[in-house]
């Protein structure tokens, strides 16, 4: 009996530790458990916290960036005007590359021939929206490049510009996808455009209006047609075979100055 009392002892001990094992793992694993779920929620939170930060700084970035452009921008399409006006309706040179004449060179520059014994050769409207798009490719491209941002990179397409002349105005829009971008997130930019009061339109119809006129009388130039105009005529006399027009617009400004358009014609003597 006593044998058997001590082996039921035993026994009995032997189940209590097996179930004591027991509980102190089960106790291990959820500790284990929630040590992880916290980690994870901690970590979630916290990445959640950084994201939220970031998108807060990448939008003022964002609107930092679309400033400058649009900044950029209109310096750009100004300068792109005063060249235009100044060189005949050009901006690019060398001329020969585009021109199927010569051009009239100055001290003071180039400046491209709108009639030339006896030919209408005046820049065509279409021809002076190419040069102002291309023109604002060029530069976009290269305001962007100028443009940083600290903890933030930004990635550039290819931009795309189309100009529209009006008499009274000139539109440019360009497509230039810009992407802003962090750890966490990022924002996109693409359109910047903006309306000049340059009324390169109604210049050129009256360049145009002159230019025809020479074609049919190369002796003639019709001085009442000019002063009825709203901008001032210069006719500048520069040798024996070039004359120099020049039409200065103070309803055309860049940069609070006059828009300038300028245009040599050539005559047989």
């Amino acid at each position: 009996m006593l044998t058997m009392n001590i082996k039921r002892g035993v026994f009995l001990h032997s189940r209590k530790g097996s179930v004591t094992i027991f509980i102190i793992a089960a106790m291990e694993i959820m500790l284990v458990f929630f040590l992880l779920f916290y980690i994870k929620i901690h970590t979630v939170t916290y990445s959640i916290e950084k994201t939220s930060s970031e998108q807060q700084k990448i939008v003022i970035f964002s609107e930092s960036l679309k400033s400058y452009m649009q900044d950029c921008m209109d310096r750009s399409a100004n300068e792109g005007f005063y060249m235009l006006g100044r060189q005949g309706g050009y901006i690019f040179q060398p001329f020969y590359l585009i021109l199927p004449y010569e051009f009239l060179e100055l001290d003071t520059g180039i400046i491209a021939y709108s009639y030339y014994n006896g030919d209408n050769i005046l820049v065509t409207r279409e021809d002076m929206e190419y040069q102002i798009s291309s023109y604002m490719d060029i530069a976009l491209s290269n305001c962007a490049d100028e443009y940083s941002l600290k903890d933030f990179s930004i990635e550039k397409g290819t931009p795309e510009t189309k100009t529209a002349i009006y008499d009274n105005k000139v539109s440019i829009n360009s497509n230039f996808p810009l992407t802003i971008k962090g750890k966490y997130s990022q924002i996109n930019l693409e359109t910047f455009s903006n309306i000049y009061n340059i009324r390169l339109g109604y210049i050129h119809d009256v360049a145009l209006h002159v230019v025809n006129d020479e074609v049919n009388n190369p002796d003639w130039i019709d001085i009442t047609y000019l002063l009825d105009q709203s901008f001032n005529t210069t006719i500048l006399p520069y040798d024996e075979e070039d004359i120099i027009y020049e039409f200065d617009d103070n309803n055309s400004l860049i940069d609070r100055e006059p828009f300038v358009f300028l245009f040599a014609n050539k005559f047989e003597r």
